[in-house]
């Protein structure tokens, strides 16, 4: 066992990385310079995206703890990232027929029924024709991530294996070479996207390939964690100075530091810093300690990733608050955080409270499934 704490900080790094997504995003509806710089040096200095599937890599192989790849581990994934994402897709559409930006008279029902269906689903990348005009010309662009991420959880149970057999009959060692290799190809990746740019780079962008490093990386952060977390507290500060400090020295001599496509020795160097952080000591302040527990009974990051973006939308299409930067930014923030809360609290928290009921309903179809009597389901 790798004695790892339960108790830990992540609630205040998946916030971190919500907000840092939010407003890199709020770049669409902010037409201020210095605003837009500001955004984009703590969209920089934190980026949202490698920290969600940093943590991701971390915390999801560390739940799977080994076992095989079953339906119990597809389900909770299926009804941990699929029940908002369905939300915001079907609420999206019914605000866009009810302000009839769409009218089902002149509207091309093939087109709509495959990229709805791509929505719920995991073709979020099929951009139609039909919202060109609305918005940023895309309903939810963040959705980019989720079949990203859910590859990831159809992959991890394999490589668990493959690294099992490999560290048994050769070296537990024989993962650095694994991340390695998922580097080079992050780094390959980034250099064609940013430089090349091809339908092949275009095609990847939505794939594992170029992500693998990130997840992988949190997934060995777990597996050595007693060689990862620092043996003082002071440890957090010290990947904290050098995480700041290497930004601000790349920034200074104009090297490209990147959001989604930060360099891998950077990422690690950042995840060092993430991870002591995660799992400094239960602080003694207890006004502190309320507010932790509070933010991890109703965490709703997941919300904000998923509907800030369809707020922007909105926003741009009826031209809210367009004379006053403060309330455009103020509205986007609390619009997002009262959406997320709702979700949170009406579709979440009741699949979270119930998982266990629709686990095993989902079990006795499939066993009936397998025996070819499927009549009760």
């Amino acid at each position: 066992m790798k004695n790892i704490p339960r108790d830990n900080h992540f609630i205040w790094i998946r916030y971190l990385a919500a907000f840092s997504i939010l407003f890199s995003h709020s770049r669409f509806i902010a037409n201020d310079v210095e605003f837009t710089q500001a955004t984009g040096f703590f969209s920089w200095l934190f980026p949202g995206v490698p920290t969600l599937f940093f943590i991701s890599g971390f915390l999801v192989s560390l739940s799977h703890n080994g076992a095989a790849f079953n339906v119990d581990y597809l389900a909770k994934r299926i009804l941990r990232v699929f029940p908002p994402l369905w939300a915001s897709v079907l609420l999206s559409v019914i605000a866009l027929f009810a302000v009839g930006y769409l009218n089902p008279m002149t509207l091309n029902w093939g087109e709509f029924i495959f990229w709805f269906v791509g929505q719920l689903t995991v073709l979020q990348v099929y951009h139609p024709s039909f919202l060109d005009e609305f918005g940023i010309g895309v309903l939810n662009g963040s959705l980019w991530a989720i079949p990203v991420i859910f590859q990831f959880y159809l992959v991890l149970p394999f490589f668990v294996k493959i690294d099992q057999h490999f560290s048994k009959k050769y070296s537990p060692n024989w993962i650095y070479l694994a991340l390695i290799f998922f580097a080079l190809l992050n780094i390959a990746f980034n250099y064609f996207h940013n430089f090349h740019e091809s339908v092949v780079t275009k095609v990847l962008f939505l794939t594992l390939v170029p992500w693998a490093f990130i997840f992988f990386l949190g997934y060995f952060f777990q597996r050595n964690f007693q060689l990862i977390k620092g043996k003082s507290n002071a440890t957090f500060l010290l990947w904290l100075a050098i995480h700041i400090g290497g930004y601000l020295c790349l920034r200074e001599l104009g090297v490209r530091w990147g959001r989604n496509d930060v360099n891998p020795i950077l990422l690690v160097i950042f995840a060092l810093m993430i991870t002591n952080l995660a799992f400094l000591p239960k602080s003694n302040i207890s006004w502190f300690n309320r507010i932790e527990n509070f933010l991890k009974k109703y965490d709703i990051t997941f919300g904000i990733f998923v509907y800030h973006v369809v707020v922007i939308n909105f926003m741009l299409e009826y031209q809210i608050f367009t004379d006053n930067l403060t309330y455009r930014i103020l509205c986007l923030v609390l619009a997002s955080i009262v959406i997320s809360t709702f979700s949170m609290l009406f579709l979440e928290r009741p699949i979270r409270e119930n998982r266990d009921v629709i686990l095993e309903k989902i079990n006795h179809c499939w066993r009936n499934f397998r025996s070819k009597k499927q009549t009760d389901c």
